[in-house]
């Protein structure tokens, strides 16, 4: 029973470190005028140094997504970082990533591999 209770803090504990908070509007704008930034196939990836890992996931108003569809793609980019942040130490910086492009078969896939590469740099 106590070794249950252990688990369960523990797991909250994880839980903590990986939730994502988002970038404020200062930030936002740091982000923009520090001119880091560079592009793969995919995505616009812009960054700056930080105190802590903050992201924001945006999109090119040339895909014409509808809500749903971008509420599922930042779902997936959210859980891709999550993941990658689970297996490995990622620096402190704020990073924006700006979806370009939709890949055309198996998205999921296709984000994960783009959006490794992309962390991988740090």
């Amino acid at each position: 029973m106590v070794e249950e209770m252990f688990l369960k803090e523990e797991d909250k504990k994880e839980e903590k470190l990986l939730r994502f908070n988002s970038l404020t509007a200062q930030e936002i704008n740091q982000v923009f005028q520090s001119k880091n930034s560079f592009k793969n196939g995919v995505f616009i990836v812009k960054h700056n140094s930080s105190t802590e890992f903050k992201f924001l996931i945006t999109f090119s108003k040339k895909l014409k997504l509808n809500k749903p569809q971008k509420n599922l793609l930042k779902r997936q980019v959210k859980d891709i970082i999550c993941k990658y942040r689970k297996e490995n130490k990622l620096k402190n910086f704020n990073l924006v990533l700006i979806l370009i492009k939709l890949p055309q078969s198996q998205i999921y896939s296709d984000l994960k591999s783009n959006i490794n590469s992309i962390l991988k740099q740090f």
